[in-house]
């Protein structure tokens, strides 16, 4: 069983967002590329987006997850927004005591040699403590939506609790959640 180091917010530098793009043309046809200028963009606002996780200096996987404007939450829920790709870094929330926040699950990247494996679990715990910690700052979380590509994607949102909203017409299906039901549904699947 492999141990891996998460990394979450600022422990986590701009540099190490390249190593992203690799992962994704391991994983993903090129449309569903991360673009890294915007990612970059959105990680200067808010560096608590993303959770890595590495095996012995190695990226393993990594889990984005963006407060988003309320407008944006609803532009790609409609679909009216392909993905993610393209989200202003404007509509991109910074996170504020007392301030409720819909996060869209921007991506979620295990390296093909790591599927199978614990990673995932590590993942997961990643999310769940960079969320538990700013709750505990004060942050709410409300509803999540993500927008899965993949066979492992769609049984993963089913295992946490989301619901499907729609099947996209770019071949990937919209799934949202609230974020305390996905924590439950965490706690009893994956949490240690």
């Amino acid at each position: 069983m492999n141990k891996f180091d998460i990394l979450n917010g600022t422990k986590i530098k701009p540099e190490m967002l390249k190593e992203i793009i690799n992962l994704d043309k391991k994983v993903y046809e090129e449309k569903y590329w991360t673009n890294i200028g915007f990612m970059t963009k959105w990680f200067s606002k808010n560096p608590y987006i993303i959770t890595m996780i590495y095996d012995k200096g190695n990226l393993a996987g990594y889990f984005c997850y963006l407060p988003i404007e309320d407008e944006s939450y609803l532009e790609i829920r409609k679909g009216e927004v392909f993905q993610d790709l393209t989200i202003p870094v404007e509509n991109i929330k910074k996170y504020k005591k007392g301030e409720s926040n819909n996060l869209y699950l921007f991506s979620i990247v295990l390296d093909p040699k790591y599927q199978g494996t614990d990673a995932l679990r590590y993942l997961l715990k990643g999310f769940y403590d960079n969320t538990k910690e700013l709750k505990e700052k004060g942050v709410i979380f409300n509803k999540l939506l993500g927008d899965v590509v993949s066979d492992k994607g769609y049984k993963l949102a089913k295992s946490l609790g989301f619901n499907k909203v729609y099947d996209t017409e770019y071949n990937s299906v919209m799934f949202e959640s609230y974020y305390d039901n996905m924590i439950e549904k965490y706690e009893k699947k994956y949490k240690e």
